[in-house]
């Protein structure tokens, strides 16, 4: 498998299932990620899925991330996102690439500035925008 120049999405949620769609309309290719097994059952058979953990870092190694553009973590669970991110870094650190992108979710205004260090480029919290946004139509 050469796969290059492509995303890597951790978690299936659906906030992922929604950048699918985006990624499948414009031709983007990805690779699915999923610590849940109940989770990757519901994956389709057309989604290129690498069945391990993402505290793992053969995980990674597998799913090409010396090749990849961007990895995006979108657990539902802030934790399990920045567990995510260690493993990540440390792969990164592992391999000297300092070209991917990392962008995760995270929900908690207090696990914002935890993930910030870890050095995440981009951070969305859907719960801080939404908030943002309510407060802004009352």
């Amino acid at each position: 498998n050469d796969i290059h120049n492509h995303v890597i999405i951790c978690g299936y949620t659906n906030l992922s299932k929604a950048l699918i769609k985006k990624f499948k309309e414009n031709n983007v290719p990805f690779i699915v990620l999923e610590n849940s097994i109940e989770k990757r059952a519901e994956l389709e058979e057309d989604y290129m899925t690498i069945h391990s953990v993402t505290f793992q870092k053969e995980t990674f190694i597998n799913a090409r991330i010396n090749h990849a553009k961007s990895v995006i973590c979108a657990f539902e669970s802030d934790s399990e996102n920045i567990l995510t991110i260690l493993t990540v870094k440390e792969v990164l650190e592992e391999i000297g690439n300092k070209k991917v992108k990392l962008i995760s979710r995270i929900d908690y205004e207090e696990n914002i500035q935890k993930a910030e260090k870890l050095g995440v480029t981009n951070i969305v919290s859907p719960t801080t925008m939404a908030a943002a946004s309510i407060y802004d139509i009352i």
